[in-house]
């Protein structure tokens, strides 16, 4: 199909191939998933929902024993369906593109929608102590709402330590979420302080703070303050930068808040 083409139109029959229907899926259904055990089919039918597929989340997805998915993933990435790196960069095996689509259509068939949410529902628990997104995409996934905003308030402080506010402003967002608590607004002023737009940014670090003095329980007024302050001070509004520093040092004594206060008033 692409031998002899230029790059564009190699790029135009990959994005071309389907696996719900026409010859690819009758290949993959009769001559790749369709040979494998039962077992391994229903396995790798459930699993097509993650986007990282360790051992841990495999089995929740399955739900079978961690033992049992991490010999079913084995087996999978024997057969050559599984690459070693999902596309959140963390260590894991996820299922080739064409086989996921694949077998995404077919445990659609065989659970419906519902059994899809509740499948997600699980992956997104057992995601949930170790990694926020993970969590708060299935948790999406599943239309569970209200778990997605849970995750991220209750992560807020990983989610800023880590650079992750613009990939949390985009499951807000996707998930339709108001973005008016103190929590989302603090994720928001860091989203938009590293896209440079500094007035948006102030303001919903300004109202993030506002909401913590309000006595908005998602947000300590330790992260608005530090929110605002980092706004201010890559505003080159040093010296109003350095007045939300002083306080911040006051109200998180002896944190590293302290310390990212106290080396604001000493470059500032």
């Amino acid at each position: 199909a692409v031998r002899g083409r230029s790059r564009e139109e190699v790029r135009a029959v990959i994005q071309s191939l389907s696996a719900r229907h026409g010859d690819l899926h009758d290949y993959l259904a009769e001559e790749v998933v369709g040979r494998m055990p039962t077992e391994l089919q229903d396995f790798l039918e459930r699993c097509a929902l993650l986007l990282v597929a360790t051992p841990q989340l495999a089995a929740a997805a399955a739900d079978v024993s961690v033992a049992d998915a991490r010999r079913l993933l084995d087996v999978t990435e024997e057969a050559g369906l599984l690459s070693r790196r999902g596309r959140t960069g963390q260590a894991g095996r996820l299922l080739h593109p064409l086989v996921r689509s694949f077998l995404e259509g077919r445990l659609l068939d065989t659970v419906g929608q519902d059994g899809i949410a509740q499948i997600h529902v699980r992956i997104a628990a057992a995601a949930e102590p170790n990694s926020w997104w993970l969590a708060g995409h299935h948790y999406a996934a599943a239309g569970r709402h209200a778990d997605v905003a849970r995750v991220l308030s209750g992560s807020l402080e990983a989610i800023l330590g880590s650079g992750g506010a613009q990939a949390a402003v985009e499951l807000i967002e996707s998930s339709g979420l108001s973005d008016e608590g103190g929590w989302a607004q603090a994720l928001t002023a860091r989203s938009l302080l590293r896209e440079g737009d500094i007035v948006r940014a102030r303001d919903a670090a300004s109202q993030s703070l506002r909401a913590s003095t309000q006595g908005d329980p998602t947000i300590p007024l330790t992260v608005a303050l530090a929110t605002l302050m980092a706004v201010e001070y890559n505003a080159g509004e040093f010296a109003v930068a350095i007045g939300h520093a002083a306080r911040l040092s006051n109200e998180a004594s002896g944190t590293i808040y302290a310390a990212i206060a106290e080396s604001i008033m000493v470059v500032a």
